[in-house]
């Protein structure tokens, strides 16, 4: 799998810098809508979470609920637009696999690239400006960021490669991983603190660290605190031993993540460029 990668890191970085040009080619705005689209979508849960539905502020006093917000919903738009594009990838450039001799898995690994570069200027851009706003002082541990992301992106790629050949096989998967994906933001700590849930699982007599067997919940709760709250004890902080259960759970996931969907990739890929 490296090897195909590094072989043809060329069409690789084309097919990045191919979907970077055209995703926003005709737009007036261009690259600046993949800041306001974020921007929008959290300012408009921010006002009704704050506003209307009146999201209680006992778990997150020391900062906004905007800056609360954001360390949940840029990584969460880097797993469902990878998700989304990169399922529907093979399909896309069909005619193009049809006459260039490359490995496949180079085309849905191409989106989920785009998409993190996407993301990953977008938190340049508004983590900053969010300190600067609310007046917040810039932590060192911040940077613990990329590597977050970094796994995130493993994650996905893993995720993609499993689904995009049974995409082309069966088109019910985007459907379908349409409606998994809104439970999935629904189950994941975004919009509300971990707390919450973990207050629900024990009033039930479960215990709380089954939330972090979702990945996208250790990775979100580790980047609120490497950004706003490594050095204090929020109240929707967990317990040290439960956050490195939940980070390491999300490591060893996303690192596992490539291998097990490449491995499922090589296996429907002749049925699927056969489909095409």
């Amino acid at each position: 799998m490296i090897k195909q990668i590094w072989q043809y890191r060329r069409l690789l970085r084309e097919l990045v810098r191919r979907d970077l040009r055209t995703r926003y080619k005709v737009s007036i705005l261009g690259f600046f809508w993949s800041l306001l689209r974020p921007l929008l979508a959290m300012a408009i849960i921010a006002v009704v979470f704050t506003y209307i539905a009146e999201m209680p502020h006992a778990s997150f006093p020391h900062i906004s609920y905007f800056a609360f917000l954001l360390c949940g919903y840029l990584p969460w738009t880097l797993l469902t637009g990878g998700l989304m594009e990169g399922t529907q990838a093979l399909l896309t450039n069909a005619q193009l696999i049809k006459k260039v001799a490359c490995p496949r898995l180079i085309f849905p690994l191409g989106v989920v690239l785009s998409h993190l570069v996407n993301t990953f200027l977008a938190f340049l851009v508004l983590l900053p400006l969010t300190y600067l706003v609310f007046g917040y002082p810039i932590p060192f541990s911040c940077l613990l960021l990329l590597p977050l992301l970094l796994c995130e992106t493993l994650l996905v790629i893993g995720l993609v490669w499993a689904l995009s050949g049974l995409n082309v096989l069966y088109r019910d998967v985007t459907q379908i991983l349409d409606f998994l994906l809104l439970a999935w933001f629904y189950g994941t700590p975004i919009i509300y603190s971990i707390d919450m849930p973990m207050g629900v699982l024990g009033g039930f007599g479960l215990p709380g660290w089954l939330l972090l067997l979702n990945p996208m919940s250790g990775m979100i709760y580790a980047a609120r605190r490497a950004c706003f709250g490594l050095g204090e004890n929020p109240p929707w902080a967990m317990p040290f031993d439960t956050f490195l259960f939940g980070v390491l759970f999300f490591v060893a996931v996303s690192l596992a993540a490539p291998v097990v969907g490449y491995a499922i990739f090589r296996r429907m890929e002749t049925r699927a460029v056969d489909a095409l």
